[in-house]
């Protein structure tokens, strides 16, 4: 979950900011920068998968009040307008998004499930409720079967295998991503979901993510915070960036991380 979160904060700054001479040295870019709907709607699923204390019948309706109530209370960290409308109406029900808001907040799913089959049930449930359109729930899909194959051991090339036979397209190669898709400038799940799988294929840490998800461009606070989502399952991450995103966090939001990883991670 502190992938996300890490993810989020870097990927903010930097798609607000020109890059500096820092290189990969990533803890300069938490000065100045924010945590946004990425870590909300990312801690507001883990709180509703602690609040279902392992009985998921009602993880739809208890992630709508969750997102709701958090979302209200940080309506000011950069939400879609789409999303914001929802959060504000009495209406509850979907709105057909085929952007990457559900794949960006979906991690906790991944650890919480025990199976590929409960995992998609867990998505589906707490994506469906904003993100019914096809390639909504395809690109949170994806993204959460990343980091449960991850964490329950699977190499990274029998995950980028799987992710290319039932999801997405691999074969490219990062320095041909912007004469491949010329305007990166977009939140569509069935283009950031595999930029964001893609910069993770082609690290080697953590950081040479962060590295290429700035490469990348485009919607960079949510392509980091997907990429990020699967290197922290893989890759070590560096103890000040934890440090960090740390102090960025509100204490209702830090007690949520710290209650799942106490769970479902550490």
């Amino acid at each position: 979950m502190i992938g996300v979160i890490i993810g989020d904060i870097v990927g903010t700054h930097l798609e607000h900011n020109i890059p500096t001479t820092y290189k990969n040295d990533f803890i300069h870019y938490f000065n100045n920068s924010k945590f946004t709907d990425d870590t909300v709607t990312s801690l507001a699923i883990a709180k509703s998968i602690l609040e279902c204390h392992n009985n998921y019948q009602d993880l739809d309706k208890i992630t709508i009040k969750n997102l709701k109530e958090l979302g209200r209370k940080y309506i000011d960290r950069d939400f879609g307008s789409f999303f914001i409308k929802w959060i504000l109406s009495d209406n509850s029900k979907p709105y057909n998004s085929f952007a990457n808001g559900g794949a960006m907040r979906v991690s906790a799913c991944a650890y919480a499930a025990y199976n590929l089959e409960t995992l998609k049930d867990l998505v589906y449930k707490v994506t469906a409720i904003t993100h019914n359109h096809k390639e909504g729930l395809k690109g949170a899909l994806a993204i959460a079967s990343c980091i449960f194959l991850l964490r329950i051991g699977k190499s990274k090339d029998f995950v980028l295998n799987y992710i290319q036979k039932n999801f997405y397209n691999l074969n490219y190669e990062l320095k041909d991503i912007h004469k491949l898709i010329p305007n990166l400038n977009t939140s569509k799940a069935e283009i950031t979901v595999p930029l964001a799988i893609l910069a993770f294929k082609h690290a080697k840490s953590f950081n040479e993510v962060l590295e290429n998800t700035s490469f990348i461009g485009g919607d960079l606070d949510t392509i980091s915070a997907m990429s990020c989502s699967m290197a922290e399952v893989l890759y070590k991450v560096p103890k000040e960036l934890r440090a960090k995103a740390l102090d960025l966090l509100t204490p209702d939001l830090k007690t949520i991380l710290f209650e799942f990883e106490n769970k479902f991670i550490q």
